[in-house]
Order: C-alpha cells, then sequence, then structure tokens
C-alpha cells in the first residue's frame, strides 16, 4: 500500500493497494490505483488488523476493499468482494486467498511502519 496523494481538509488518502499471491501452482496480481480512505478508516483497519480476527479496509463510498479474516486457525484475504452497490457497467475482480498463517500480523506491522500524520 502506498499513499500517493493526501487532502488534508477532507482527512484521507489516496492510496494505491497491490497484492501480489504466488501458490503452489498459481498466482495472481491486483491493483487498486485510486482508493480514497478516510484516516479514522485506516486507523480502525490497523487496530482490527492488531487483533487478528478480522480487518476490514473501507473506502470513501462505504464500499470494502479488502477483509482479512481468519476461519478456525486459517487466515484469508477478500479483495474487492461483490456488493449490492457494484456497478454492473465495468469489470469487476474479486479474490479469496487463503494465506500463510501470521499474514495479518506482517501486513499490522508494515502498515504501522507508516508514519502517521493524523
Amino acid at each position: 500500500m502506498d499513499f500517493v496523494e493526501v487532502h488534508e481538509r477532507s482527512g484521507a488518502v489516496h492510496a494505491k493497494i497491490l497484492v501480489e499471491y504466488i501458490g503452489l501452482r498459481q498466482q495472481a496480481s491486483w491493483l487498486l490505483d485510486g482508493a480514497w480512505i478516510e484516516y479514522p478508516a485506516l486507523s480502525a483497519f490497523e487496530e482490527q488488523l492488531r487483533d487478528g480476527e478480522e480487518a476490514t479496509l473501507i473506502d470513501m463510498s462505504d464500499y470494502v476493499v479488502l477483509t482479512f479474516f481468519r476461519e478456525s486457525s486459517v487466515e484469508r484475504l477478500l479483495i474487492n468482494p461483490p456488493s449490492k452497490r457494484s456497478s454492473t457497467d465495468g469489470a469487476l475482480i474479486s479474490l479469496d486467498l487463503k494465506l500463510e498463517s501470521g499474514a495479518m500480523r506482517s501486513f499490522n506491522s508494515a502498515l504501522a511502519e507508516f508514519p502517521k500524520w493524523w
């Protein structure tokens, strides 16, 4: 996740999010360039990641961008899940990935390293 632009007046950042997945026999790459996310949503996402059960990142339009969650001892990442508000005009890519144990903790550590200006 990179912060491309900061809009201090609205309290939001323009985020570029890249997820790359390499499995045993398959791989996927997903890029979202243009998500506007409010500071409180980023803080809530980081706190949820730290708790380690479920963490959902929501953009300024209240769309779910991605969700980390745990099923028993398995961690999963749901990327760009379809919603009732999704447009039928354009393409929609949605992924559900099984992750290695500790992925949520690793992502939380990486996010915690970003300087916090909010």
